[in-house]
């Protein structure tokens, strides 16, 4: 299964990885992930990308597009994965058409509105083998500690300011436009409304299973 998830940030696009990941057994990918983890290692990817992060705005798809494309490649990918977070450009998506087939793009429509609730009562654990976002309608959220591993967490440097979580919204919806009819041209989009403070509506999933997954069949498995 190569499948990728499309929303704004705080659209609910980790949570509904990690329920596939679970039920399927295919790795979740997340570019924020990676990009953060190369900020914690100090490399020179990482540098380049705080700069864009802090600032508001999308990294550039060529460093992007570099870090990715080695992740894949990796032996735990050889039956399939999941993108969060990529592509988020027409640029990226044709880009990875050159590389390998998606069989699937699932689309979380999110309101403006409800991401920018998100934003502001999200915070992210600062332990490098953590890293688990939480918020105050989590189950077990403790203000400034994570309640899996204890560590001190924090709001993210992009989640801080209203102005920048807008400017984010505005490159995401002026960019996400040519991405959602590219992939609605090749048969292999599926949209669903999310409108709740819930992290992945149940019916999110239900369209994965009911429609993505029995509609491509056997290139799936289970």
């Amino acid at each position: 299964m190569k499948l990728v998830l499309i929303a704004p940030m705080n659209g609910g696009k980790g949570s509904l990885a990690r329920g596939i990941t679970e039920k399927y057994g295919i790795p979740g990918i997340s570019t924020g992930d990676l990009l953060r983890a190369e900020i914690a290692n100090n490399t020179k990817l990482g540098k380049s990308a705080k700069e864009y992060m802090d600032g508001g705005k999308l990294v550039p798809d060529e460093l992007v597009i570099k870090m990715l494309f080695e992740r894949i490649g990796a032996v735990d990918c050889k039956n399939g994965f999941i993108l969060d977070g990529f592509p988020r450009t027409l640029a990226q998506a044709k880009a990875l058409e050159d590389v390998t087939k998606i069989d699937a793009v699932v689309h979380l429509d999110v309101p403006d509105w409800l991401v920018k609730a998100r934003a502001e009562g999200r915070e992210t654990c600062t332990a490098d083998a953590c890293g688990k976002i939480w918020s105050k309608r989590y189950e077990g959220y403790k203000p400034g500690i994570c309640g899996d591993c204890g560590a001190v967490t924090k709001k993210r440097g992009d989640d801080k300011d209203p102005a920048s979580v807008q400017k984010r919204l505005d490159e995401y919806h002026h960019q996400s436009g040519s991405v959602l009819k590219y992939y609605r041209d090749r048969g292999v989009l599926f949209t669903t409304k999310v409108e709740t403070m819930d992290v992945v509506p149940a019916e999110t999933f239900k369209i994965v299973d009911d429609g993505c997954l029995r509609k491509l069949g056997g290139r799936f498995g289970k």
